[in-house]
């Protein structure tokens, strides 16, 4: 009993971070890294169907969405369990319509979000929404709280000139201008 204490103690739980490559993407399916769970057609080996993945059936489909061979999300209604209104999918609103096309629930939900003052609650000065500070300004904005919008220069990020976060932003035609007069000054020395 002790040993088996000991060895589930001593193993961290890894967590999504751990399987990132240097892509920032699950390692064993990065398409760049040639991940280990790629075929030889660029996809996941249990889901190609060239290749005849585990989770292919015999009517090249999925094999828990296939309706021929009774998949584990088809219902007996012979639909997709998520979506059945007979069955009461998680898909399916109390309207009986599916959940992202419903504009009765998005109406609602809207409704819900804005406060008396006609704007949303979160965003409301007058409310004290969630996302104003004690100097009566968008967290994110806020110098004096040192908001993430607000750079080390006590700018805004985006308009920034001295940072480096500038330059992601910036529309391709500017950034190849600045490239173009760097390359001037290369040529005139």
């Amino acid at each position: 009993m002790e040993r088996k204490n000991r060895k589930k103690m001593g193993k961290a739980k890894k967590t999504y971070q751990d399987y990132k490559c240097c892509h920032s993407k699950y390692k064993y399916t990065c398409k760049l890294c040639l991940g280990s769970n790629l075929c030889q057609h660029d996809k996941i080996k249990y889901q190609c169907k060239e290749c005849k993945g585990s989770r292919i059936c015999l009517h090249n489909n999925q094999k828990n969405n296939c309706k021929d061979c009774q998949g584990t999300s088809i219902c007996k209604h012979d639909k997709r369990r998520y979506y059945c209104i007979d069955c009461r999918g998680k898909g399916i609103c109390k309207h009986n319509k599916n959940k992202i096309v419903c504009c009765e629930c998005k109406i609602i939900a809207r409704v819900e979000k804005i406060c008396i003052h006609g704007k949303y609650r979160y965003r409301c000065t007058s409310c004290g929404g969630k996302s104003i500070c004690c100097h009566n300004k968008r967290k994110y904005d806020c110098k004096e709280c040192k908001g993430n919008g607000i750079c080390k220069h006590n700018k805004r990020r985006y308009y920034c000139i001295e940072c480096e976060y500038t330059y992601k932003f910036r529309n391709i035609q500017e950034v190849s201008s600045i490239n173009w007069e760097i390359e001037k000054e290369d040529i005139s020395l």
